[in-house]
Protein backbone atom coordinates (compact mmCIF):
# COMPACT_ATOMS: atom_id res chain seq x y z
CA UNK A 1 0.00 0.00 0.00
CA UNK A 2 1.47 3.64 -1.05
CA UNK A 3 2.05 5.94 2.20
CA UNK A 4 1.55 9.45 1.79
CA UNK A 5 3.24 11.08 -0.78
CA UNK A 6 4.17 14.10 1.39
CA UNK A 7 5.10 11.82 4.85
CA UNK A 8 7.31 9.97 2.58
CA UNK A 9 9.26 13.61 0.92
CA UNK A 10 9.59 14.72 4.38
CA UNK A 11 11.22 11.62 5.49
CA UNK A 12 13.42 11.74 2.45
CA UNK A 13 14.90 15.43 2.69
CA UNK A 14 16.73 14.88 5.96
CA UNK A 15 19.40 12.52 7.23
CA UNK A 16 18.15 10.90 11.11
CA UNK A 17 21.35 10.32 12.74
CA UNK A 18 21.18 5.91 14.54
CA UNK A 19 19.63 6.14 17.42
CA UNK A 20 18.27 9.84 16.74
CA UNK A 21 15.38 11.39 19.56
CA UNK A 22 13.19 13.14 17.05
CA UNK A 23 10.17 15.58 18.06
CA UNK A 24 7.84 15.53 15.87
CA UNK A 25 5.87 18.93 16.08
CA UNK A 26 1.42 19.81 15.39
CA UNK A 27 1.80 15.95 14.58
CA UNK A 28 -2.01 15.81 14.89
CA UNK A 29 -3.17 12.10 14.92
CA UNK A 30 0.64 10.61 14.24
CA UNK A 31 1.06 10.25 10.69
CA UNK A 32 4.70 11.86 10.19
CA UNK A 33 6.00 10.70 13.16
CA UNK A 34 4.81 6.65 13.19
CA UNK A 35 5.92 6.41 9.29
CA UNK A 36 9.23 7.22 10.92
CA UNK A 37 9.12 5.16 13.84
CA UNK A 38 8.04 2.49 11.63
CA UNK A 39 11.21 3.19 8.86
CA UNK A 40 13.63 3.65 11.24
CA UNK A 41 13.11 1.04 14.73
CA UNK A 42 16.47 2.61 16.03
CA UNK A 43 14.89 6.12 16.65
CA UNK A 44 12.62 7.42 19.15
CA UNK A 45 9.58 9.48 18.37
CA UNK A 46 8.33 11.81 20.70
CA UNK A 47 4.94 13.65 18.65
CA UNK A 48 3.50 16.68 20.06
CA UNK A 49 0.21 18.63 19.38
CA UNK A 50 -2.41 20.78 21.74
CA UNK A 51 -5.08 18.67 20.61
CA UNK A 52 -5.87 15.58 23.17
CA UNK A 53 -8.15 13.54 20.82
CA UNK A 54 -5.74 13.40 18.32
CA UNK A 55 -2.57 12.62 20.84
CA UNK A 56 -5.00 9.81 21.82
CA UNK A 57 -5.62 8.61 18.41
CA UNK A 58 -1.81 8.61 17.84
CA UNK A 59 -1.01 6.56 20.68
CA UNK A 60 -3.38 3.97 19.84
CA UNK A 61 -1.20 3.39 17.35
CA UNK A 62 2.32 3.93 18.77
CA UNK A 63 4.56 1.15 18.07
CA UNK A 64 7.57 1.10 21.12
CA UNK A 65 9.47 3.47 19.92
CA UNK A 66 7.54 6.32 19.76
CA UNK A 67 5.09 7.83 22.60
CA UNK A 68 2.67 11.18 21.97
CA UNK A 69 2.20 13.94 24.31
CA UNK A 70 -0.23 17.19 24.82
CA UNK A 71 1.65 20.20 24.33
CA UNK A 72 1.88 23.29 22.93
CA UNK A 73 4.90 23.68 20.12
CA UNK A 74 5.38 27.22 21.09
CA UNK A 75 6.19 26.00 24.43
CA UNK A 76 7.43 22.81 24.58
CA UNK A 77 8.09 20.80 28.10
CA UNK A 78 11.77 19.70 26.78
CA UNK A 79 15.38 20.84 27.70
CA UNK A 80 17.39 22.93 25.16
CA UNK A 81 19.19 20.40 22.60
CA UNK A 82 17.73 17.98 23.61
CA UNK A 83 16.49 16.80 19.97
CA UNK A 84 18.51 15.62 17.10
CA UNK A 85 16.02 15.95 14.37
CA UNK A 86 12.80 17.95 14.27
CA UNK A 87 10.06 17.07 11.78
CA UNK A 88 6.25 18.45 11.08
CA UNK A 89 3.76 17.86 8.69
CA UNK A 90 1.64 21.38 7.87
CA UNK A 91 2.59 22.25 11.63
CA UNK A 92 5.78 24.68 11.94
CA UNK A 93 5.34 27.81 9.84
CA UNK A 94 1.66 27.33 9.89
CA UNK A 95 0.01 26.81 13.24
CA UNK A 96 0.01 29.43 15.67
CA UNK A 97 2.82 32.17 15.68
CA UNK A 98 5.59 30.97 13.22
CA UNK A 99 8.30 33.24 14.93
CA UNK A 100 7.45 31.54 18.32
CA UNK A 101 7.19 28.27 16.74
CA UNK A 102 10.47 28.22 14.43
CA UNK A 103 12.42 29.41 17.63
CA UNK A 104 11.36 26.57 20.23
CA UNK A 105 12.07 24.10 17.01
CA UNK A 106 15.81 25.74 17.08
CA UNK A 107 16.11 25.71 20.59
CA UNK A 108 15.26 22.04 21.19
CA UNK A 109 17.59 20.84 18.68
CA UNK A 110 21.22 20.05 19.43
CA UNK A 111 23.74 22.16 17.24
CA UNK A 112 23.80 20.11 13.86
CA UNK A 113 20.31 19.28 14.07
CA UNK A 114 17.77 19.20 11.33
CA UNK A 115 14.36 20.57 10.84
CA UNK A 116 12.10 18.89 7.92
CA UNK A 117 8.82 20.48 7.49
CA UNK A 118 6.34 20.50 4.59
CA UNK A 119 4.08 23.30 4.57
CA UNK A 120 1.12 24.85 2.62
CA UNK A 121 1.77 28.68 0.49
CA UNK A 122 -1.23 29.54 -1.19
CA UNK A 123 -4.50 27.24 -0.71
CA UNK A 124 -5.73 28.08 -4.25
CA UNK A 125 -2.91 25.35 -5.76
CA UNK A 126 -5.38 23.16 -4.35
CA UNK A 127 -8.40 21.95 -6.39
CA UNK A 128 -10.71 21.16 -3.62
CA UNK A 129 -9.34 24.60 -1.92
CA UNK A 130 -10.16 26.73 -5.42
CA UNK A 131 -13.52 24.91 -6.01
CA UNK A 132 -15.27 25.38 -2.71
CA UNK A 133 -14.22 28.96 -2.58
CA UNK A 134 -15.56 29.48 -6.16
CA UNK A 135 -19.03 28.06 -4.60
CA UNK A 136 -19.03 29.82 -1.77
CA UNK A 137 -18.25 33.12 -2.89
CA UNK A 138 -22.03 33.01 -5.14
CA UNK A 139 -23.37 32.89 -1.30
CA UNK A 140 -21.41 34.19 0.96
CA UNK A 141 -20.08 38.14 1.23
CA UNK A 142 -16.16 37.91 0.00
CA UNK A 143 -15.00 39.32 3.54
CA UNK A 144 -16.19 35.94 5.19
CA UNK A 145 -13.99 33.59 3.35
CA UNK A 146 -10.82 32.20 4.68
CA UNK A 147 -7.47 34.03 3.40
CA UNK A 148 -6.01 31.64 1.09
CA UNK A 149 -2.48 32.66 1.96
CA UNK A 150 -1.62 30.58 4.67
CA UNK A 151 -0.04 32.72 7.47
CA UNK A 152 -0.03 36.40 5.49
CA UNK A 153 3.01 37.43 7.29
CA UNK A 154 4.87 35.12 5.56
CA UNK A 155 3.85 35.69 2.14
CA UNK A 156 6.72 37.73 0.96
CA UNK A 157 9.12 36.28 -1.44
CA UNK A 158 11.80 33.82 0.47
CA UNK A 159 9.62 35.28 4.36
CA UNK A 160 10.14 31.58 5.12
CA UNK A 161 13.86 31.26 5.09
CA UNK A 162 14.04 34.51 6.38
CA UNK A 163 12.53 33.25 9.26
CA UNK A 164 14.43 29.88 9.46
CA UNK A 165 17.80 31.80 8.95
CA UNK A 166 16.93 34.79 11.75
CA UNK A 167 15.72 31.67 14.42
CA UNK A 168 19.60 30.25 13.55
CA UNK A 169 19.27 27.67 10.68
CA UNK A 170 21.99 27.95 8.67
CA UNK A 171 21.44 25.84 5.92
CA UNK A 172 17.36 26.12 4.38
CA UNK A 173 16.62 24.08 1.68
CA UNK A 174 13.32 24.54 -0.42
CA UNK A 175 11.69 21.74 -2.60
CA UNK A 176 7.93 23.03 -4.36
CA UNK A 177 6.29 19.75 -5.35
CA UNK A 178 2.45 18.08 -6.20
CA UNK A 179 1.24 15.36 -4.79
CA UNK A 180 -2.54 13.93 -4.88
CA UNK A 181 -4.89 13.55 -2.19
CA UNK A 182 -7.11 10.42 -3.37
CA UNK A 183 -10.79 10.89 -1.22
CA UNK A 184 -13.29 8.10 -1.85
CA UNK A 185 -16.33 9.51 -2.14
CA UNK A 186 -18.04 12.88 -2.53
CA UNK A 187 -18.86 12.71 1.29
CA UNK A 188 -15.29 12.61 2.08
CA UNK A 189 -14.12 15.87 -0.25
CA UNK A 190 -17.02 17.68 1.86
CA UNK A 191 -15.52 16.69 5.04
CA UNK A 192 -12.27 17.98 4.08
CA UNK A 193 -14.08 20.92 3.02
CA UNK A 194 -15.38 21.94 5.87
CA UNK A 195 -12.51 21.49 8.08
CA UNK A 196 -10.81 23.67 10.55
CA UNK A 197 -7.91 23.96 7.95
CA UNK A 198 -10.18 24.87 5.03
CA UNK A 199 -13.68 26.24 5.07
CA UNK A 200 -15.34 26.14 8.59
CA UNK A 201 -18.58 28.44 7.34
CA UNK A 202 -18.85 25.45 5.27
CA UNK A 203 -23.06 23.78 6.32
CA UNK A 204 -25.20 21.20 5.33
CA UNK A 205 -26.90 23.94 2.84
CA UNK A 206 -28.24 21.44 0.05
CA UNK A 207 -27.52 24.05 -2.46
CA UNK A 208 -24.35 24.24 -2.02
CA UNK A 209 -23.32 20.94 -1.53
CA UNK A 210 -24.47 20.26 -4.96
CA UNK A 211 -22.89 22.99 -6.78
CA UNK A 212 -19.45 21.94 -5.06
CA UNK A 213 -20.64 18.25 -6.18
CA UNK A 214 -20.74 19.64 -9.60
CA UNK A 215 -17.86 21.62 -9.19
CA UNK A 216 -15.34 18.82 -8.75
CA UNK A 217 -17.01 15.75 -10.74
CA UNK A 218 -14.12 16.63 -13.30
CA UNK A 219 -11.37 15.20 -10.46
CA UNK A 220 -13.56 11.36 -10.28
CA UNK A 221 -11.86 8.71 -11.62
CA UNK A 222 -8.34 6.91 -11.35
CA UNK A 223 -6.68 9.67 -12.88
CA UNK A 224 -8.40 12.58 -11.08
CA UNK A 225 -8.61 16.04 -12.93
CA UNK A 226 -6.34 18.80 -14.26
Amino acid sequence: MPGNPVVEAVLDSITVPPGAFVVDFACGAGQLGLALAARRPDVSVLGVDHAPGLVERARANAPDNARFEVMSIEDLALEDASADVAVSLFGVLQVGEPGKTVRETARILRPGGVLGLAAYVDMRANPLWSATETVLARHLPPDSLPNPVVQPSLAGPDARERLLHEAGFTSVRTRWFDFPLPLPSFEAAWGLAASPGMFPVLNDNAEVREELREAIVSYEGPGGGS
